[in-house]
């Protein structure tokens, strides 16, 4: 079994494999995007136009406790407050205003504590791991041997640049794509 470094902390951020925001009761949470705000937040309207029927009522989401919502409010660098209500409503005024949006200090912060934490996985494994094989220029544990030798061994791909090829999963990226793209309303 693996051990990963403890997580790397800074103010009220923590970071083990994804940053996390805590607001002081010990529980952090990762930031949650605008859309799931929103979906939390705005909840659908009940269709109140169909005749013969009742209102249809989506399934509301479980509410999520105060906590989650601080959280929210350090990661949207809002001034944060323990007050669930208040919270909610600081989200809202933001989201309503699109103001809410992930401040530059906190992605350049975010940067830094994945620097730190990956940095301490590495020494970890190094130490833990024996070193058989030395890091190849492309950052792996496989003694050089890169994505692109793979790739242009097997035909799949001239690669003029050198450089490591992404993982390409096509039927998944248009699955992703479409599921992201496609409108917020139904019809």
């Amino acid at each position: 079994m693996a051990a990963f470094a403890p997580p790397a902390r800074r103010g009220d951020f923590i970071y083990s494999s994804v940053l996390q925001a805590d607001p002081g009761n010990s529980i952090p949470h990762p930031r949650a995007s605008v859309a799931e705000l929103a979906a939390l937040l705005r909840p659908e309207a009940p269709n109140l136009y169909s005749k013969g029927r009742k209102p249809d009522f989506s399934t509301p989401a479980k509410d999520p406790p105060w906590h989650f919502y601080a959280a929210q409010l350090i990661h949207y660098g809002l001034p944060i407050t323990k007050d669930k209500s208040r919270a909610k409503l600081k989200l809202l005024d933001a989201m309503n205003q699109f103001k809410l949006e992930v401040p530059a200090w906190v992605l350049k912060l975010e940067g830094e504590l994945r620097n730190e934490w990956d940095a301490e996985n590495r020494k970890m494994r190094k130490g833990a791991g024996g070193g058989k094989l030395g890091k190849g220029a492309n950052g792996y544990q496989d003694g050089g041997k890169a994505k692109t030798e793979t790739a242009q061994s097997a035909g799949a791909g001239v690669n003029v640049t050198g450089k490591q090829l992404p993982y390409n999963d096509e039927p998944n990226l248009m699955r992703a794509q479409s599921i992201y793209l496609s409108p917020l309303v139904s019809p």
